[in-house]
């Protein structure tokens, strides 16, 4: 393995007294690096994997294998593709991780962060860390939203004055959130050795095109006409809009049915229903354009995965931004002066912001129950009827007598790889981030019309953790490690949804709510606009004022760099063995809440 590690340039972590940074791995200075701390393995778990993938996938004139593992996928001449889980490892992780409840709701929220790292690779690491992060950083917020929904619901009246502060902090605290999560991603970056990952990330085996010398290098390379690649998109972008057609004509059936139903039945049950019926449909188009989007990302012929992900996530979002939120923008905004089908007019019955508070209630809790329900429930199922249908096949096959199907049966009739591949495969962290990006703009975008959101999410997302922990280790394959300098567009899309919670609260307080119903509408347009710049403004200081990457790592990155250069090249350090402080000693937020 030694061997082939470094004939891929294997990055590895070096030992702390040589400064902790990365290198490219050789036999002849194998003893710079830390190596795995496990069995004395000089390779970590998510390392091995990727040498002996490397050895599979590489051209026998490489001295690998010469495998073209998709290709042969789609063929059917392999069946399945995955690493085993090591069973020691996974029981540990499991312990600590996925069951590792307490009654102390101060450890609820601890992760094994670097444990996950080194069994599921830095991607999913970094994904985790950021959920851990995310779900701390809700925890004021939830208290005073909770604080305010409870007080809204004690007086009758969901127009409650304190709520446009709320609006206000709301959008303070996406702003710090997101800014001290750069910081923290810094932070993880530099420690698992990721910093500047994607300048030598690998192109994907799917990849496809033309082998030429590069005009860089003269070495031969993979080459793709990005001309084909921008056509491409462009009729893709046609598929994408008819898609968009669909979810609009989809929510103003809805309404049409709330209509009916309030008619029929009564306002509020009508407002839950369609909610309910708002949530299902939701669900149903993200799973159809979830599919087509692949699809169209396939085509495109992206080199690496960050390349191949970033163009996901843009398509995906576009999408889910108008299915999950065209309905409550319709009812913050253009309700009260909507007219649908016939002629018939679409009035608030009541307040326009409580209706939009019953709307989003709805959405928010079907989805939780709905996603956690799929998330976990459905891959238990599918592997516990595999599962069956090859035990019976096995006891055929060997002549056993029926009997009960235990686990202890199972294990004598299937191999522990037989089992496994009756799971189903853990594609990427794209539908994890993808819930908690839709679940950030719940929480962000509409949260002066339902307080309670924020308070929800972080009861959510104490579920989330275990439960994803829960469908890595025992619904899915195990899923190949694959490193990830940072979270990606993800953060781009964060910040769009931050800078529109700005906007949306505004507007809901100035023209939705109540609060200023005696003012004129001039009153209130001047008001949207100067709150409206005001935060934008606030938002624009913060992220001025908070650095993105921490002193401190700085100064330990290009310690690290330093030692490297002079190690590498035989030359003794002239620092004091000491050195600068290490990444631990960060500086503290203030608000420990975010740490």
């Amino acid at each position: 393995m030694e061997e082939e590690a470094e004939r891929m340039n294997l990055m590895l972590k070096m030992k702390s007294v040589y400064g902790g940074g990365v290198a490219e791995f050789s036999k002849e200075n194998a003893d710079l690096f830390e190596g795995s701390g496990y069995h004395q393995f000089l390779f970590r778990a998510s390392e091995r994997q990727q040498i002996v993938l490397h050895i599979i996938q590489s051209p026998i004139k490489y001295h690998g294998a010469g495998i073209d593992v998709a290709r042969c996928k789609k063929k059917g001449t392999i069946a399945h593709f995955f690493p085993l889980h090591d069973k020691k490892l996974k029981s540990r992780l499991s312990k600590i991780w996925v069951h590792g409840w307490t009654w102390n709701p101060l450890t609820w929220l601890e992760q094994p962060l670097n444990s996950v790292r080194e069994y599921f690779g830095e991607k999913i690491g970094l994904y985790f860390a950021w959920l851990g992060f995310y779900t701390k950083a809700l925890v004021l917020p939830a208290l005073v939203g909770l604080l305010l929904f409870v007080a809204g619901i004690s007086s009758g009246d969901p127009d409650n004055k304190a709520v446009p502060v709320f609006a206000l902090f709301m959008a303070l605290w996406a702003t710090f959130f997101l800014e001290f999560w750069k910081r923290r991603q810094a932070t993880l970056s530099l420690r698992w050795g990721m910093t500047d990952f994607e300048e030598k990330e690998e192109q994907r085996p799917e990849f496809i095109g033309e082998e030429r010398p590069s005009p860089v290098t003269g070495k031969l390379e993979t080459y793709f006409n990005p001309l084909k690649r921008n056509i491409r998109r462009g009729l893709g972008s046609g598929a994408i809009g008819g898609m968009i057609g669909v979810v609009i004509v989809a929510v103003i059936s809805i309404f049409t049915l709330r209509i009916v139903l309030v008619r029929a039945i009564d306002s509020t049950i009508g407002g839950i229903l369609v909610g309910i019926v708002n949530a299902i449909q939701i669900e149903l188009l993200n799973i159809v354009y979830q599919w087509l989007a692949e699809k169209l990302n396939d085509w495109e012929n992206h080199r690496t995965e960050t390349d191949y992900e970033d163009n996901l996530i843009a398509k995906v979002f576009c999408f889910q931004f108008i299915n999950n939120f065209n309905s409550l923008f319709y009812v913050a905004f253009f309700k009260a002066h909507a007219t649908l089908f016939g002629g018939e007019k679409d009035e608030c019955k009541g307040s326009c912001l409580s209706e939009l508070s019953v709307q989003l209630g709805s959405i928010f809790i079907t989805r939780m129950v709905i996603g956690n329900t799929i998330e976990v429930g459905i891959p238990l199922l599918k592997r516990k009827l595999l599962t069956r249908r090859a035990v019976s096949q096995a006891k055929k096959q060997k002549g056993v007598d029926a009997q009960a199907l235990t686990e202890g049966v199972k294990e004598e009739l299937l191999t522990p790889a037989e089992l496994q591949a009756k799971q189903p495969v853990y594609e990427s962290t794209f539908a994890d981030y993808a819930e908690m990006i839709i679940q950030f703009g719940f929480v962000t975008m509409f949260v002066s019309a339902f307080p309670l959101a924020p308070f929800l999410a972080l009861l959510n997302n104490l579920i989330e953790i275990r439960s994803d922990g829960f469908k890595l280790c025992a619904a899915h394959q195990r899923p190949v490690a694959k490193g990830a300098e940072d979270i990606g567009t993800w953060y781009n899309i964060l910040e769009i949804m931050s800078t529109a919670a700005v906007i949306t609260n505004a507007g809901i307080v100035a023209f939705t709510s109540d609060v200023f119903e005696e003012k004129s509408f001039r009153f209130r347009i001047w008001l949207f606009i100067f709150a409206e710049h005001i935060i934008v403004g606030l938002k624009f200081v913060v992220a001025l004022i908070v650095p993105d990457i921490p002193e401190a790592v700085k100064i330990e990155y290009e310690r690290q760099l330093y030692l490297k250069e002079k190690i590498m090249n035989g030359e003794e350090s002239d620092l004091d063995e000491g050195g600068p402080p290490k990444v631990c000693a960060l500086l503290a937020f203030p608000f420990s809440l975010f740490w």
